[in-house]
């Protein structure tokens, strides 16, 4: 067996958390073999043409698709692991340190708006300007929330308003607290703090709110950013390509047919490959992420939040029980992206539909409803309905929207410093500073 095939660490799988564990490995010095069966960088965070995209979906269990291909379907960009970006965060702050954001582009978010179920789409307030601006609220409701949002994007230590609250419901926080009308109440609990009950906890909320709120102004007026060519996917290949020029060997489209361990040396036999590969660390984990139902359609018209001109990229949020036909427990949550994110050929757009996916009923039957509700009478070019585990090493349950991407760089900080450990490795930093030729003024 040649040194060639000896390494310090061997990952499997090349989704977000895998991608940025091997980049942060492979620039601390360590010597890693980046492994995943598929041919395609992302694992199921991957980012697809459509013909690739229909191709996965039709190989998964219980999906449905209605369509055939499109003209220019290389031109989409498909993820299948949709998210957006907090302009203030681990992952932001990852980006940077590492040089990654050089690969690739992004683009704001322009719009979060929420679906009422007697109003239709209503805009949603996130700042002093929205609040002034809308004619939906009296004075007095402007003050009182104008007041909570000056306290959620301050410090929240010591606040009076929280002592023997931290635990409680943070819709009835709002309620006994700041005193917010219902609709003031839920447009927050849904739609600024991404939350999938108006139960959850209060503190953990609250911070989470505070972090989106601080995020606005960063690189824009709105909080969130998309990453172009399908976000997750192409984020995490920017990740891969940091690794690879740090060393890392990277082995796509072959299964793994054996693993054995001897003292403290795993060897790893690939299907179709000349030798064994050899390592003292194996990062694998088997996901407990809970099941999330999807749909992805295709549209050539654009879609109105609520905004003075064509939408481009937003959010629309849909609280339980809004929708006729719909889930009376759970949150769907719409992302879209048009051709400004570099996914999609110009006059089109990708529709992204989300929630938490029952046991008990299929994805079509849970999300058409919502599909419905948003298009009225445009007939989608394209759509797949599908229900979406992720393999990969990831934390537990599932994320809020805007969550997903700044939780995956926590836990492959978290795998890095125990694989740091393991191997009795003299490094300090998570990402070392970067050479003074590879910084950029301005990366966004």
């Amino acid at each position: 067996m040649s040194d060639e095939s000896a390494f310090d660490v061997i990952i499997i799988g090349t989704g977000l958390v895998e991608s940025i564990t091997a980049a942060a490995l492979s620039k601390a010095g360590l010597r890693i073999a980046h492994l995943d069966g598929h041919p395609y960088y992302g694992n199921n965070e991957a980012s697809l043409s459509l013909d690739e995209f229909i191709d996965w979906c039709q190989k998964q269990p219980n999906s449905t698709v209605h369509g055939e291909s499109l003209p220019q379907a290389r031109s989409y960009s498909i993820s299948l692991a949709p998210s957006v970006i907090p302009a203030v965060g681990p992952l932001i702050s990852s980006l940077v340190s590492s040089g990654v954001s050089r690969y690739g582009g992004f683009r704001l978010v322009e719009k979060v708006s929420l679906y009422d179920a007697n109003l239709g789409v209503v805009n949603v307030p996130g700042s002093k300007e929205d609040i002034f601006k809308s004619k939906s609220f009296s004075l007095v409701e402007k003050r009182r929330l104008m007041r909570f949002l000056m306290f959620a994007s301050g410090s929240l230590e010591e606040q009076p308003e929280l002592e023997g609250m931290e635990q409680a419901p943070f819709g009835d926080f709002l309620r006994q607290k700041f005193s917010l009308k219902e609709e003031i109440v839920v447009a927050i609990v849904y739609a600024l703090a991404f939350c999938y009950t108006d139960s959850e906890p209060t503190l953990p909320t609250l911070k989470r709110l505070s972090r989106y709120l601080r995020s606005a102004g960063r690189y824009g007026a709105s909080p969130f950013l998309v990453g172009h060519y399908g976000s997750s996917g192409e984020l995490a290949q920017g990740f891969c390509r940091t690794a690879a020029v740090a060393g890392a060997v990277y082995i796509l489209g072959r299964s793994i047919s054996s693993v054995t361990h001897s003292e403290s040396t795993y060897t790893l036999t690939l299907d179709d490959f000349p030798e064994p590969i050899t390592c003292g660390v194996v990062v694998a984990a088997a996901s407990s992420h809970a099941p999330v139902a999807r749909c992805v359609a295709v549209v050539d018209q654009p879609f109105d939040l609520g905004g003075d001109s064509p939408l481009d990229t937003g959010i629309l949020v849909f609280p339980p029980g809004t929708v006729d036909g719909g889930t009376s427990e759970k949150v769907v949550t719409a992302l879209i992206m048009g051709e400004g994110t570099m996914s999609t050929p110009q006059g089109k757009w990708i529709l992204y539909l989300s929630a938490e996916s029952p046991t008990t009923e299929s994805p079509e039957e849970l999300l058409r409803p919502y599909l419905s509700a948003m298009l009225k009478e445009v007939v989608p070019l394209f759509s797949a309905f599908y229900v979406h585990k992720e393999d990969g090493v990831q934390p537990e349950g599932t994320l809020p929207l805007p969550d997903a991407a700044d939780v995956a760089v926590e836990y492959a900080e978290r795998v890095f410093w125990e694989v740091i450990g393991t191997l009795k490795k003299d490094v300090d930093v998570f990402w070392p500073p970067m050479e003074v030729d590879e910084e950029e003024e301005d990366v966004f």
